[in-house]
């Protein structure tokens, strides 16, 4: 798989169920490591439409870290 490497400014989404959320990496803390904010969205008309305008919001960051089956989780450890 060819994995882009998180920098500062990326989006990132979560994936609850059948839910999805988007996030913004607001920190790099290693290769493995980032801290991310969820987003803040703001729904809009341009005229011919809706679209969605989205923000890195003010809430608490989360860390987030690459496990070895290659997908992203929250927190360091998965243990209990």
């Amino acid at each position: 798989m060819n994995e882009a490497m998180p920098v500062v400014g990326m989006g990132a989404t979560r994936g609850v169920g059948s839910d999805r959320y988007a996030y913004t990496v607001v920190a790099v803390l290693g290769p493995n490591k980032v801290m991310v904010v969820r987003d803040e969205v703001v729904y809009a008309s341009d005229g011919s439409g809706y679209g969605e305008i989205y923000s890195p919001g003010s809430g608490e960051p989360e860390v987030v870290t690459l496990r070895k089956d290659g997908r992203w989780h929250e927190g360091t450890s998965l243990k209990g």
